[in-house]
């Protein structure tokens, strides 16, 4: 079993396709680019690199803390019904 296990390895290391910074075409080049600006360490995380994401982010927390507060509301209603 070990033996298999080395061999599969050897194979996936010598069968590895190799890319060179040379054949670059523009599409790949255009993706380089937008993986470098993504991997840059200027401080933020991934959702707040650019400006669309931080807004959806922003957006997205703010809808989830007014349905928890609709929510915790609809128990408190719910728990003292009024009477009459």
């Amino acid at each position: 079993m070990n033996t298999i296990q080395r061999i599969a390895t050897i194979s996936r290391m010598t069968s590895a396709r190799q890319m060179s910074s040379a054949k670059l075409t523009p599409e790949l080049a255009k993706i380089k680019a937008k993986q470098e600006f993504f991997q840059r360490a200027d401080g933020n995380l991934v959702h707040e690199k650019t400006g669309t994401d931080r807004a959806l982010f922003y957006l997205t927390s703010a809808l989830v803390t007014v349905s928890m507060g609709m929510s915790l509301q609809f128990y408190y209603e719910f728990s003292f019904p009024k009477k009459g």
